[in-house]
């Protein structure tokens, strides 16, 4: 019988099928010009950053303000366009910002070059001792963040940032493993149409709570590909414990044999992603 391997953390695991079948881009040459007060009717960004755990203000921590930049009609990458400093109460003032002229070409794009209006705010601690965040991110896998809209004139109040001291999470280390489970066709229509399931386990042999564990996608060999929409969210897995889930794949009529790595992510208490394998984002496009 041919069998099939899926791949996770640290090793790779057989898959045996059922019996009957089986940047950056380069930077332009010149780089994004500056706007001037007198080409738009600027607006501003404005709030206040505090400690999350007695909100306390916190003086010194650097704003962004992010546009996109798009270098060409398919490629882009976020830049600082502008940034400030909080003052001793904690406030700041992102001013002087190009406001929206149209739709959101941040998605698609019409031209080559900046897109103004539409703006992310990250918040970064100069020393280290918080991390860093970004307006909007709920925790989500993969991470988010609101995209801020301005119109001409506006002036956006309450983009606040409750920031996390490193030393909060000190210590706490999740380690996710995947083992496979079973493998099987669902049905005689699901055999029919090549729509192979995987039942996986997933343990955390850590110390500390994975939270939001989600599933990113697989790499695939064979040209067999994922029947499941990405990504599949696991909710919280704590240390020592352990979540099912059931992936489906297409299999291609032929395919005797094939390697599936899956990737993952999930977050610590404070709010760091961690990658499943390798520490990095998946390749998976």
């Amino acid at each position: 019988m041919k069998g099939y391997a899926c791949r996770f953390i640290k090793k790779t695991v057989p898959v045996l099928l059922p019996l009957l079948l089986m940047m950056l881009a380069a930077f332009l040459a010149a780089s994004p010009g500056e706007a001037t007060a007198t080409e738009y009717s600027v607006g501003s960004i404005n709030g206040h950053v505090t400690d999350v755990r007695d909100g306390h203000p916190l003086a010194g921590i650097y704003v962004f303000a992010q546009i996109k930049f798009w270098a060409e009609p398919w490629e882009s990458y976020w830049y600082n366009f502008t940034n400030t400093v909080t003052d001793s109460e904690g406030n700041y003032s992102l001013s002087g910002l190009p406001p929206a002229t149209g739709p959101n070409s941040d998605v698609m794009p019409h031209s080559v070059g900046p897109v103004y209006g539409y703006y992310h705010v990250e918040f970064h601690s100069p020393d280290g001792s918080y991390y860093n965040q970004t307006y909007g991110d709920s925790g989500s896998i993969p991470p988010t963040a609101t995209l801020l809209t301005l119109w001409p004139g506006d002036y956006l109040t309450g983009i606040d940032a409750a920031m996390i001291p490193v030393e909060t999470c000190a210590g706490d280390v999740h380690d996710l493993r995947l083992t496979k489970d079973d493998v099987r066709w669902g049905s005689y229509a699901d055999f029919v149409a090549r729509n192979l399931s995987i039942d996986y386990t997933i343990a955390n042999a850590g110390a500390a709570d994975a939270l939001n564990v989600g599933i990113l996608g697989a790499d695939n060999t064979g040209g067999v590909s994922l029947s499941t929409s990405m990504p599949v969210g696991l909710g919280d897995i704590a240390a020592a414990g352990s979540v099912a889930t059931t992936l489906d794949y297409y299999v291609p009529e032929g395919v005797l044999s094939f390697q599936t790595n899956v990737y993952a992510a999930a977050l610590d208490r404070c709010g760091t992603v961690f990658y499943y394998p390798g520490g990095q984002p998946p390749p998976i496009h």
